[in-house]
């Protein structure tokens, strides 16, 4: 079966993407980060019949779109850390750092870099994780 790789730049509001395979890449297109945009981009991913997702791990930002794409079955996630994408746009000559790029790379990487799938967190996790915030709000409150 033919690989059909995504590079997803995740921003605060945006999501650039890449699709592409051994032959070409597409220009790259920007949808929103919130459920309008995850639906749009899920709804393409889908239609371009896309196998693998690279996303990077930025803050925040990735987790509900890496937990949307991780409710297809027909398309393996990938998240790598920061430092791993840019040392490899770094080896591909990569001077240039715009979202688009770091999308290509990304798009790139999957491609051609042994893939890990990403593993869901548990439900604890995402409990302790809210605890952690509200007591970092609590904490805000107070030294007001």
């Amino acid at each position: 079966m033919k690989k059909c790789v995504c590079g997803i730049d995740v921003g605060y509001k945006t999501l650039d993407v890449v699709i592409g395979n051994d032959k070409s890449f597409s220009e790259a297109k920007t949808y929103t980060n919130d459920s309008k945009g995850h639906k749009a981009l899920i709804k393409t991913l889908k239609k371009k019949k896309v196998t693998h997702v690279c996303i990077e791990a930025t803050g925040n930002y990735h987790l509900d779109i890496s937990l949307a794409i991780d409710k297809i079955k027909s398309v393996d996630l990938m998240v790598v850390n920061p430092r791993i994408s840019n040392n490899y746009a770094k080896a591909l000559n990569q001077r240039a750092k715009t979202d688009a790029q770091d999308a290509y790379v990304l798009a790139h990487f999957a491609l051609n870099m042994d893939f890990v799938i990403w593993q869901t967190p548990d439900i604890e996790m995402f409990s302790i994780r809210s605890c952690g915030r509200r007591l970092s709000q609590l904490e805000k409150i107070k030294r007001s």
